[in-house]
């Protein structure tokens, strides 16, 4: 019976083990897609990202603050302004929120937009 045991233990963490590394596979082979698209095409950039694939594996936090830097890439101002708002209103710590403030306040300064900064 413990024979039985041992082996339940090590086959659960091999297999926890191989998620893992797997997880973390496909969320950078996702990343460098993202990554790939934000210039090029921004509709698929959106797609890829609202996709369920990137749902399951990215915070909501990350997948919001990557569509805040795929909006000032193209410079949509008014959505900046509701995505940050937008961002800010999520349970994030207070890292996050001065990270997304401060990318918007370069954004804004580089604009020449001084009532937004």
């Amino acid at each position: 019976m413990t024979q039985y045991t041992i082996i339940l233990v090590i086959g659960i963490l091999i297999i926890s083990i191989g998620y893992h590394f797997y997880k973390k596979s496909l969320m950078n082979k996702l990343m460098m897609q993202l990554m790939e698209l934000i210039m090029v095409d921004k509709e698929g950039f959106a797609t890829l990202l609202d996709s369920p694939k990137v749902k399951a594996l990215f915070a909501p936090y990350n997948r919001e603050y990557m569509r805040l830097n795929m909006m000032i890439a193209y410079s949509m101002d008014k959505e900046i302004r509701k995505q940050v708002d937008l961002i800010v209103k999520m349970p994030i710590t207070t890292q996050q929120k001065l990270a997304v403030y401060q990318v918007a306040f370069q954004y804004y300064v580089s604009s020449y937009n001084e009532k937004e900064a």
